[in-house]
């Protein structure tokens, strides 16, 4: 079983879908944060059926040429530039991750929820991960970067540790790069046959981009996790806009078949990412500082 929870931790951070390398503890009001957010999925997937969306018409929702006089390209386009120059920001995601795990004869089913708070203050950043499977709190990202400081319990051992680093230096010791990208950069030409979608309330408009897993697999070109990955179903991302036409959230719901340690595992997920606190955004060294060990960067290369 500890092979089964290496690969749930390993999970964690492939399905996670973020910047990642760094780690705490989950509390009561984070599980059922958790939970809560769990329940609710259904309401956010406006008539989800399984791995697909289903019928727009059976939904009731209507096909609109044009939202604020542009087309799906024009808009996603205009998110992707806005959202990647937001100074400060907050980005959200809550994953609901259900996996079939076997090794030597032995299969497990299991199902995950978890929590990825990424929080941009300027120079400064924090990304902070909660996780809870099979009832058993699961070590999840814990990392701030405050003043060229950063502050990471590490989930292989939950030690606490700070160092000195630039950017540059976090890009290259732990591969986290927090210029990246925030959003997938999708070409126009994967657009094919996309359209806006309504609510069939009037609140949210939407785009759907079905993407195969090849095309998927390549925006993570860079991402060593993915290496394990063997299949990737096609990939449902649904990009959500207000009703004044700003991003809502953004849904993806794809299955992943791989094999890591000799354990073989599928995986489907739901994932839900959302943007908040536009400019009030704030990012600070833990209240524990004094309890993280001071240690030099190149001892973690």
């Amino acid at each position: 079983m500890k092979k089964i929870l290496a690969l749930t931790i390993v999970l964690v951070l492939v399905l996670g879908l973020a910047l990642v390398s760094c780690e705490k503890a989950v509390d009561d009001n984070a599980l059922a944060a958790l939970e809560s957010a769990k329940a609710s999925l259904s309401d956010q997937l406006s008539g989800v059926t399984g791995n697909s969306y289903g019928d727009f018409n059976a939904n009731g929702d209507k096909k609109i040429e044009l939202l604020n006089d542009m087309t799906p390209v024009e808009k996603y386009d205009e998110a992707f530039e806005e959202i990647n120059s937001l100074p400060n920001f907050t980005l959200t995601s809550y994953q609901d991750i259900k996996m079939v795990l076997s090794y030597n004869g032995e299969t497990v089913e299991e199902d995950m929820i978890q929590e990825i708070t990424q929080k941009y203050d300027g120079e400064n950043f924090s990304v902070v991960g909660n996780a809870e499977s099979a009832g058993q709190r699961i070590p999840s990202t814990n990392c701030q970067y405050v003043d060229g400081i950063v502050y990471n319990v590490q989930v292989t051992d939950g030690m606490k540790i700070k160092y000195q680093a630039t950017k540059a230096d976090l890009e290259r010791s732990a591969g986290i790069d927090p210029d990246e990208d925030k959003i997938f950069d999708i070409p126009e030409s994967w657009f094919k046959n996309v359209s806006f979608y309504e609510e069939k309330n009037g609140n949210r408009a939407y785009i759907e981009i079905i993407l195969s897993g090849e095309q998927y697999m390549q925006m993570f070109s860079n991402f060593s996790l993915l290496s394990s990955v063997r299949n990737i179903t096609d990939v449902t991302h649904r990009v959500y806009f207000t009703e004044s036409g700003d991003l809502d959230s953004i849904v993806t719901t794809a299955t992943l078949t791989m094999k890591i340690n000799g354990i073989d595992a599928t995986a489907s997920f739901v994932s839900t990412t959302t943007l908040s606190n536009v400019g009030t955004t704030l990012v600070f060294a833990p209240v524990n500082a004094y309890e993280y060990t001071l240690v030099d960067i190149s001892m973690l290369v």
